[in-house]
């Protein structure tokens, strides 16, 4: 047998298993069959990991996406052995999908999101049929530019993958997280009903996974963040923190992640506090712009007021207009420790009273002058 009449897997698979059961190098066992070398290392490398991967669960299997990155762990070099996988026309399309899907897991997980859209763009046509292609089309959009448009896209594809794959909590997760990325934008619409889709989506995967993945609470957080519900999202960031394992080979990556989420939700609470603030100092300012427009109204009646009185006190007498002149002070006395009383009662004090009731004093002892003269005229005689 030679390399060109070699057409299938299980004859590479029946090679290798003969060459184990020989004595012979892999050069010799190459020369022997007359194989190429090149050939019959890459098949060694390939195989082994092709019998991983076809021996996967389906890709709607809760656990699928767990074992794909445990393949991708324990595999030297994964980028250039799942291209060559996926490349070959030998190994079965089962074998080659899970092959492009933790290809792309990779990809995302190392931040190659060049690579990560160029690797969609390739082999999507190739595997029309599979649901997890529209996650792979949401984060295609999702690692783009940071706009309105690409992220509807993302959202849209998240959203059908979500609702065809239900009980895979990674699906859930890049719904929600999506989510998070169009809040993101300045003067984003996002609807509520949008919003409370999300929450319910990452308390599902939470609880499938039985609350043991920290980056769910730490996307649980940034979502809450985002809602203002800012003590709950600090608790929950903590607890990624705590919950994280310091095993992984990521783990200071993800700590930093999370501990840039808690400064993004410090930044968005003191930014809601600011806008409070703000709001009511707007507010005062635009109160007391009404209480000076109606201060100066009340001027102009008192300065009329008090002219019209002057005018009629020509009129009369000394005495007489003397009086007039003197209620008149009492009214305006009146008139304006009534207004500070009213408008301003958060700043009572005694002397408003004060003026007040002396304004009233001032009337009534003025105003009834004459028949208390006389009265006490009668008196005297």
């Amino acid at each position: 047998m030679t390399t060109d009449n070699i057409v299938t897997l299980n004859q590479w698979a029946n090679l290798l298993r003969e060459w184990k059961a020989s004595n012979l190098s892999q050069a010799e066992f190459c020369k022997k069959r007359n194989i190429r070398p090149s050939e019959f290392r890459e098949y060694k490398q390939l195989i082994p990991i092709h019998y991983l991967l076809e021996a996967l669960p389906n890709e709607t299997d809760e656990t699928f996406a767990f074992k794909a990155r445990q393949i991708t762990k324990n595999t030297s070099a994964p980028i250039n052995k799942y291209e060559k996988i996926l490349d070959n026309p030998l190994f079965p399309e089962k074998t080659r999908f899970n092959a492009l899907y933790s290809l792309l897991a990779y990809l995302w997980q190392v931040s190659e999101f060049q690579q990560y859209r160029q690797t969609v763009d390739k082999y999507e046509d190739q595997f029309e049929n599979h649901i997890m292609l529209l996650t792979f089309r949401s984060q295609y959009y999702i690692t783009k530019e940071k706009n309105k448009e690409n992220l509807q896209l993302a959202l849209e594809y998240a959203s059908k993958a979500k609702k065809q794959a239900s009980n895979l909590p990674n699906v859930l997760h890049l719904f929600t997280q999506i989510v998070i990325e169009t809040c993101d934008l300045p003067n984003n619409n996002i609807e509520a009903g949008v919003m409370r889709e999300a929450e319910r989506a990452i308390n599902k995967a939470i609880a499938i996974v039985d609350g043991k993945y920290a980056r769910y609470f730490a996307t649980k957080a940034d979502l809450l963040g985002q809602a203002g519900r800012y003590a709950e999202a600090k608790d929950l960031i903590r607890k990624a923190i705590e919950v994280e394992s310091s095993t992984r080979d990521d783990y200071a990556l993800r700590i930093g992640d999370y501990k840039q989420i808690e400064l993004k939700l410090q930044f968005l609470e003191h930014s809601y506090l600011l806008q409070l603030k703000q709001k009511e100092s707007i507010e005062m300012l635009e109160e007391v712009r009404l209480r000076v427009i109606e201060l100066l109204g009340l001027l102009s009646a008192v300065i009329a007021f008090l002219g019209t009185s002057i005018q009629i006190g020509k009129n009369f007498m000394f005495t007489e207009a003397a009086r007039l002149i003197i209620i008149s002070g009492g009214a305006i006395l009146i008139i304006f420790s009534a207004y500070s009383i009213i408008f301003f009662r958060s700043k009572l004090r005694a002397s408003q009273l004060v003026v007040f009731f002396l304004g009233w004093v001032l009337i009534g002892i003025f105003y009834f002058l004459p028949e208390l003269t006389q009265a006490i005229n009668l008196l005297v005689k």
